[in-house]
């Protein structure tokens, strides 16, 4: 539900870091910050530490839009020796231009087919990240007892998906 972990569920975060990059993760996909929307360097550092030490990319994920700071938090990140931050938003285009040579801006939220060429183009941004959803109908996620469908569609016994179609198209275009 957001960024700041007790104790417990940190070390439930390392121990899971080590399982999934011991079997094959490439990186690991994270983001730590404080209550007063600032990084936490603390744990951000041994994550990094962590991952670099499976031969992991680290990659600080969309925690970085809810920071107070984030020409501060973009300079710690960097120091810290994070790959990439997922991040979206106005703020593409400057962070590109600004820091896009010491560390990788991974553009995502909404990113589709029909957009991702044109905000390649205008943010300078390498790389994307997309959902790739589509919603797919099966009718035994419900019945008269329990409803399994997602909160909030219209119709009833849908989930969603990844699209391999929408995939494809995607990484043709970029």
């Amino acid at each position: 539900g957001g960024f700041c972990y007790s104790l417990e569920e940190y070390q439930t975060m390392i121990l899971d870091t080590k399982l999934l990059l011991e079997h094959g993760a490439d990186g690991i996909a994270f983001g730590f910050l404080k209550e007063n929307q600032t990084l936490d360097t603390e744990r951000t550092k041994e994550l990094i530490h962590l991952i670099r030490e499976h031969g992991g990319e680290a990659v600080f994920h969309r925690a970085f839009d809810c920071v107070a700071d984030q020409k501060k938090t973009i300079e710690q990140l960097i120091g810290l020796g994070a790959d990439r931050i997922l991040t979206s938003g106005e703020q593409l285009k400057q962070l590109q231009k600004e820091y896009g040579s010491e560390i990788e801006i991974l553009a995502g939220s909404g990113v589709n087919e029909n957009n991702v060429t044109e905000l390649m183009t205008y943010t300078g941004v390498h790389q994307v990240h997309s959902s790739c959803r589509v919603w797919k109908r099966d009718i035994t996620t419900s019945n008269q007892y329990v409803d399994f469908s997602y909160a909030g569609i219209q119709e009833k016994n849908q989930y969603e998906a990844v699209d391999a179609a929408k995939v494809h198209r995607l990484a043709e275009l970029c």
